[in-house]
């Protein structure tokens, strides 16, 4: 017996039976060559065939019951092969319960490896041991064994008798050429498919040209299309850009226009200091002279010496005060200016970078000759200062003089 794909090589060496249809117990060595089973009707020839066929591919069409010895609750078959020159032992069982014959878990041995199966795994093991190429369902009957190894009497007679198409399938089964009828099969279907197919297409190409035409002109437009957007984009980025621009320079004349306001607001503020300055000058000037025209007339009374010492004194501690009152503000000046004419050289301002105005320059001039009055009038009150201190000594003198001239009188 050979596997349905070639090169495998099966032989039956033995079958051991156990309550197996007419058999209670037997166990037969199958020799090499030809092996006739001869005997009567019903002595049992078939039961053997059976019983190879229940071993190795199940109970297929067959039902447990008729494989089943009468009178018995179990029953084994059990048949030893070389498959390619390893030994195989397949065993199934078959038992009756509740008047209800079933089969078992079967084993299966490869060179002394046994392993368990359930009955549906048994038959998709046996088929790969044997390489046979058929369906793996426990139920279904093989048909390789069936017709090339084992055909049942009276159904030989009824292949025979079969429609030449039937008869063709059998065989195409039972040597494994199925599937290449199926192949022609499916090719002739698929090759009708592709006719269908080509007419077709040969339909649908007949408007090829005008829908080609119909394409370029779609993509020419949309081309046309494209470089409008585009053309259209970049005038909106240079408006964008305009804006953007007409933006900044809003926000820098905001902000040159309130630089402005804050040097005109500077500008008022020097120009009312410098006008309190020159009022101050002016009064000094003016309390300077009566306190000179003062002091040289009360200098020209010998009598009164103290008094003019006194006077001269409190003279003196105001005009000093007023002095360093003098020096203070020509100091804020003298800084005001400074910081103005850092401006000027500079040309903008460092805090927001505008060019400095007309404004600024007059406003420096202005701060420049306020400082200078302040230190003339500073110069004046030191020398008013010089004067005083000139003329307290003077008058202490005097009183010293007079002094003396008393204590000189009285002795």
């Amino acid at each position: 017996m050979q596997g349905s794909g070639g090169g495998v090589e099966v032989r039956i060496t033995r079958v051991k039976l156990e309550n197996f249809r007419s058999y209670k117990e037997a166990d037969f060595s199958l020799p090499d060559g030809v092996i006739l089973f001869e005997g009567d009707i019903g002595s049992g020839k078939s039961s053997i065939l059976y019983a190879i066929e229940f071993a190795l591919f199940g109970l297929g069409e067959l039902k447990a019951s008729h494989l089943l010895r009468h009178g018995a609750d179990k029953a084994s078959a059990e048949v030893f092969l070389e498959v390619n020159g390893s030994r195989v032992r397949v065993k199934r069982f078959i038992e009756k319960k509740n008047s209800r014959a079933t089969q078992l878990p079967g084993v299966v041995e490869v060179d002394g490896v046994e392993a368990t199966y359930s009955p549906a795994e048994m038959k998709p093991a046996i088929l790969r041991i044997l390489g046979f190429n058929e369906p793996g369902d426990p139920k279904s009957t093989s048909v390789i064994y069936r017709y090339a190894v084992f055909t049942p009497q009276e159904e030989m007679k009824a292949v025979l008798n079969e429609k030449p198409d039937n008869r063709l399938q059998t065989l195409r089964k039972v040597f494994g050429v199925e599937e290449y009828k199926n192949a022609r099969d499916n090719a002739k279907t698929y090759s009708s498919h592709l006719k269908k197919r080509c007419e077709y297409l040969r339909g649908s190409t007949r408007d090829l040209e005008s829908e080609e035409k119909r394409v370029q002109e779609l993509l020419k437009e949309a081309g046309e299309k494209e470089r409008a957007l585009e053309s259209a984009q970049q005038k909106g980025d240079a408006l964008k850009k305009a804006l953007a621009e007409a933006l900044k320079k809003e926000e820098e004349l905001g902000e040159k226009k309130s630089l402005v306001a804050t040097l005109k607001a500077e500008i008022t503020s020097l120009e009312g200091l410098a006008k309190r300055m020159e009022a101050s000058i002016e009064r000094s000037k003016k309390e300077l002279e009566e306190n000179q025209e003062k002091a040289i007339q009360e200098t020209k009374e010998p009598e009164k010496p103290k008094r003019f010492a006194r006077q001269v004194e409190e003279e003196l501690r105001e005009v000093r005060a007023k002095a360093d009152d003098a020096r203070e503000k020509e100091a804020v000046a003298r800084a005001e200016v400074e910081r103005v004419r850092k401006l000027v050289e500079q040309g903008r301002c460092p805090t927001c970078g505008q060019e400095i105005g007309r404004e600024i320059h007059e406003h420096a001039e202005q701060g420049k000759r306020s400082a200078d009055e302040l230190s003339k009038h500073s110069l004046e009150l030191n020398a008013r200062v010089n004067a005083l201190e000139t003329g307290l000594e003077e008058a202490r003198r005097l009183e010293q003089a007079r002094k003396e001239f008393g204590r000189a009188r009285r002795s």
